[in-house]
């Protein structure tokens, strides 16, 4: 309802301890800025939600960001509800089973900087998601879109009519599903009349350097 809150650096569930914290940005006008957000630093069970028209904007933004992390997650959810991002975003770096949600026409923009989008960044990273799902829901990414960067069975799925942008990468491995050795059955499905990913990457590559990675186009 039109709150503001502005910081240089956010952690929501800094230490190992640090457990179901939640922030919730919502209703037209409410905005919430800052250079840094994690989700969940070395906590577990942390929460960033963003609704009803509200607005986040960062610089790089962790979910998951140690080890220890696990279950940490962020929504956006709503027609006009949307999180812009200037730098990289990480869902799992290094941690596992960290997600990342965009519904019901909620707008994520990332322009990226080094490695734009990863989910499942590291060796320990896995089975992280991003899902993506209805009519206007957009995810756009001006950098890299990699699932699994050296990590396994991370996962990003567009459904029932939503869309992924990505542009066009910065680094040796580009984009794709399975970049850098160990980086095992990761997988990116897309369903659904209307679900469509739009990549001007040079190359798009389903195993570079990690085994048993896919990427399924199914239902239309």
């Amino acid at each position: 309802n039109v709150g503001t809150v502005s910081s240089s650096i956010t952690y929501i569930g800094e230490n190992v301890s640090s457990s179901n914290n939640s922030v919730l940005v919502t209703g037209g006008g409410s905005l919430s800025s800052s250079s840094s957000i994690t989700v969940g630093y070395s906590g577990s069970g942390n929460s960033f939600t963003i609704s009803n028209l509200g607005t986040v904007s960062s610089t790089i933004t962790y979910i998951g960001a140690d080890e220890t992390s696990s279950n940490n997650r962020v929504v956006v959810t709503g027609n006009g509800s949307l999180w812009t991002n200037s730098s990289d975003l990480y869902v799992g770096y290094y941690g596992s089973q960290n997600r990342l949600v965009i519904s019901n026409g909620g707008n994520m923009a990332v322009v990226g900087d080094v490695y734009g989008m990863a989910i499942g960044y590291g060796a320990n990273a896995s089975n992280n998601s991003a899902l993506v799902t209805g009519g206007g829901s957009v995810l756009s990414n001006n950098c890299n879109l990699n699932v699994g960067y050296g990590g396994s069975y991370n996962t990003l799925t567009i459904s029932d009519g939503a869309t992924v942008y990505s542009g066009t990468g910065n680094d040796d491995y580009g984009s794709g599903v399975g970049n850098g050795t160990g980086a095992n059955g990761n997988t990116v499905l897309i369903t659904g009349d209307g679900s469509w990913v739009s990549t001007d990457n040079t190359g798009f590559n389903i195993g570079w350097g990690g085994s048993s990675n896919s990427l399924v186009i199914s239902n239309g």
